[in-house]
């Protein structure tokens, strides 16, 4: 026995992210050929009850802050800066809603 799901590709689908057909009328609307992902898992495999979420990772995660933090500052005009610009954006989020 085997478990079978086909997974929405166009974004379109109103049981994302379960493909639905949306892409059908998608595609003719607009000359493409996006379809669903169609993913068959067999019981006897190891990985058909596992959640990605608790399987071993297979890329590592890179601590994005210290990447972006070494990295060197550029100005509108182009020229380097040593990282000691001035942001004259406040940090007062009240008038954001």
């Amino acid at each position: 026995m085997s478990k079978k799901l086909s997974l929405c590709r166009c974004w379109r689908s109103e049981t994302f992210p379960l493909c639905d057909g949306s892409h059908n009328a998608y595609n003719e609307e607009y000359n493409d050929n996006v379809g669903p992902v169609n993913i068959e898992w067999d019981n006897d495999s190891e990985e058909y009850n596992e959640s990605k979420t608790l399987a071993e990772p297979d890329i590592q995660s890179m601590n994005a802050s210290t990447e972006l933090s070494s990295l060197e500052m550029i100005d509108s005009n182009g020229s380097g800066d040593n990282g000691s610009h001035t942001s004259s954006h406040s940090n007062d989020d009240s008038n954001l809603f």
